[in-house]
């Protein structure tokens, strides 16, 4: 019987869109904002209002286990270096905690109210108050 090596799966986080894995040296460092430089600043603040519905829909529907784990201060502490680059790419975590303060708001209203709606329509809501 001849043994074949498995194949590596990608881990469910890094399939976020502003997650990366990087080979450095032998190692491989996991990214938490990985983000590219640009000169948009709003366009930036739109694609962090995408990637926080990722992070939202990651958390409900692939780690909802792990919900209240701490994830979030590795993608602070990642955003803080981006802060330092001299370009617009801010506006990815300006948008991205705009967006997750929508979403706390509206479990925050869910919670008040006694109701809980789908994730489909919190993103409806969060949506709605952005508009």
């Amino acid at each position: 019987m001849k043994l074949e090596p498995r194949k590596a799966r990608r881990a469910a986080v890094t399939r976020l869109p502003f997650v990366a894995d990087r080979k450095v040296g032998r190692r491989i460092h996991r990214c938490w904002w990985e983000v590219p430089p640009t000169t948009d600043y709003v366009s930036a603040c739109r694609i962090g209002a995408v990637y926080a519905k990722a992070y939202v829909d990651y958390l409900l529907s692939e780690n909802e286990s792990n919900v209240g784990s701490g994830f979030t201060h590795l993608l602070v502490a990642d955003m803080a270096n981006v802060a330092q680059r001299n370009d617009e790419s801010r506006g990815y975590g300006i948008g991205f905690f705009s967006a997750i303060e929508q979403y706390i708001a509206a479990g925050a209203y869910v919670i008040r109210d006694g109701s809980t709606p789908s994730v489909q329509n919190m993103h409806k809501w969060a949506k709605k108050r952005a508009a």
